[in-house]
């Protein structure tokens, strides 16, 4: 409603030209910005790197739990979509998917966790993580966002009520969120799975 009172939309309208006002109108100060918002961004990343900072993706398992994957190993983040279930296999195997041609199998976390299953879970997520040339789909019931940790600054783990096994686990961030230890769950997958 505001958009359409004549006043508003001249103001936008004085705001849009200024700002095209200084917008680069040749080449050379089009590829000068283009490198300039290159250099910022590139800045962004180092100070990240410089702080030692790991981004994760940060998601629940169940109602009141939080956990993180680091994104280093994250390739994608999906809907959950249609699994197709396998027979005679562990019931930590959620099923498969047919991702761009690839057969993707999905581990439902909570089960390979030993954390209660709940049966109302509505809005489940795949991430799909590559680590020890391994790549699979890891279930979890909702994606929360992304965050940072320093390794210096992460708690010790805590076994979450004793089912956790503390390997799978690289910490605690902020007292919430448990960090996944990808590289030794995808280890132990490989063993229980018959790898190597």
């Amino acid at each position: 409603m505001l958009m359409n009172n004549p006043i508003n939309k001249k103001c936008r309208n004085n705001l849009i030209q200024y700002a095209v006002d200084f917008m680069p109108k040749n080449l050379d100060d089009q590829r000068i910005l283009q490198e300039r918002a290159e250099h910022v961004s590139k800045e962004k990343v180092k100070k990240m790197v410089a702080e030692n900072l790991v981004t994760y993706v940060r998601f629940k398992l169940g109602d009141h739990e939080y956990y993180g994957i680091p994104y280093h190993v994250t390739k994608e983040v999906m809907h959950k979509g249609t699994l197709t279930r396998i027979p005679s296999v562990p019931d930590f195997i959620a099923g498969v998917i047919n991702r761009r041609g690839m057969i993707l199998t999905i581990i439902d976390l909570k089960k390979f966790f030993h954390l209660p299953v709940s049966d109302q879970t509505k809005n489940e997520y795949i991430i799909t993580v590559i680590c020890n040339a391994m790549t699979v789909g890891i279930l979890v019931d909702n994606i929360v966002g992304s965050d940072a940790y320093d390794p210096t600054l992460i708690d010790t783990p805590l076994s979450s009520a004793g089912t956790i096994k503390a390997d799978y686990v690289l910490g605690l961030h902020n007292g919430i969120t448990t960090i996944i230890n990808v590289k030794t769950v995808l280890s132990e997958l490989a063993l229980q799975l018959g790898g190597k």
